[in-house]
Formats: structure tokens, sequence, C-alpha cells
């Protein structure tokens, strides 16, 4: 059995420092963007699929790239 892949494209990549945000219940708050920034490191490919499949508009998210 094969495993999807998801590519994800960040044509615009946030500058904002993450340890410059406040933290919130969901992430840290980006005064710069007025916006929630979704800490995603600790997620798995499951979980992160899960929550890009059930928002609906933009999404703020910090990544581990690897």
């Amino acid at each position: 059995m094969f495993k999807s892949q998801i590519r994800i494209n960040i044509p615009t990549p946030c500058h904002e420092h993450w340890g410059n945000m406040q933290p919130n219940e969901n992430g840290r708050f980006c005064q710069n963007c007025a916006a929630t920034v979704i800490d995603f490191t600790k997620f798995t490919d499951a979980e992160l699929t899960n929550h890009l499949q059930q928002s609906s508009g933009k999404t703020c998210g910090r990544l581990s790239l690897q």
C-alpha cells in the first residue's frame, strides 16, 4: 500500500519571528498580520492533513522543514 503525499506550497513565507509573538491557546498571535499562527511542529501528518482539510480560508502556521 502506498502512502499519499501532501505537497504544501508557501509562495510568500512570513518573516515575523515566532519568539516575538504573544502565546495564545492555539499557537501565537502575530501583531503584524493580526492572526493566530498555529504551531504545527508537533502535529502528526494525519493531524496536519485533517486541520488543513477542515479549515476554510487562510491558515497561518509554523512548520518544521525536514
